[in-house]
């Protein structure tokens, strides 16, 4: 019953049993339900799912029964800011772009649009095998391989000694301590990073200072 391209897009005969598979392998709270050309039929959430349950619908119930058969669209060249207003003023969680026939491309979702990463995670086997090994013995903390790590970090910043601790803030936290900063001070920092940059500074009554990043520096 479902489009193998896109695990949340499902057909016209899929069931409303289908829509839920669809949503759960979809993990985008949303299936959306195309004919046999690919064409948009209409959009189901997993709450117009629970309101049909409420209702006691039986899930072997066609999806289109309880699907939206007119949903906001967009174009593929939408521009960002015309799909950030649309999801503001609509408060809408996705949007279906669809070509000038009315074929369903892709799905865009808000988190993808009104959010702003600071990182990528970069972790191989290598980090996954290193992390198990530690699981798998008895010492899941202050053993052997914390002190590995400060005799390593150590080595690679060429100082006689390294402290390992709980999280990056509390690094960040020593820092300001160990430079003897305290109330009356400030520190010039960036607003575009995590709450800690400030908090540590915060913990010994500095104050921080914010300046903004310029594309050239």
């Amino acid at each position: 019953m479902k489009d193998k391209r896109k695990p949340y897009v499902i057909d016209s005969g899929a069931s409303i049993r289908d829509a839920i598979e669809a949503i759960n392998q979809g993990a985008t709270g949303i299936a959306i339900i195309v004919d046999e050309k690919d064409k948009l039929l209409g959009t189901i959430t997993d709450g117009d799912i629970r309101r049909a349950i409420l209702k006691n619908t039986d899930l072997g119930t066609p999806a289109y029964s309880i699907m939206k058969s007119n949903p906001v669209t967009v174009s593929p060249d939408a521009d960002t800011q015309h799909l950030r207003r649309i999801f503001i003023e609509r408060a809408l969680k996705h949007i279906p772009v669809v070509d000038s026939e009315n074929r369903f491309i892709e799905l865009v979702q808000v988190n993808d649009l009104l959010s702003i990463p600071l990182s990528n995670p970069d972790i191989t086997d290598r980090e996954c095998r290193a992390v198990l090994e530690v699981l798998q013995s008895s010492n899941l903390s202050l053993g052997p391989k914390v002190l590995e790590f400060e005799r390593k970090i150590a080595a690679y910043a060429g100082r006689r000694h390294a402290v390992a601790v709980n999280s990056g803030t509390s690094g960040l936290h020593l820092v300001v301590k160990s430079l003897g900063l305290g109330p009356g001070d400030e520190v010039i920092t960036t607003p575009f990073s995590f709450i800690a940059s400030s908090n540590c500074l915060l913990y010994e009554g500095v104050k921080p200072i914010f300046v903004d990043i310029e594309p050239t520096t």
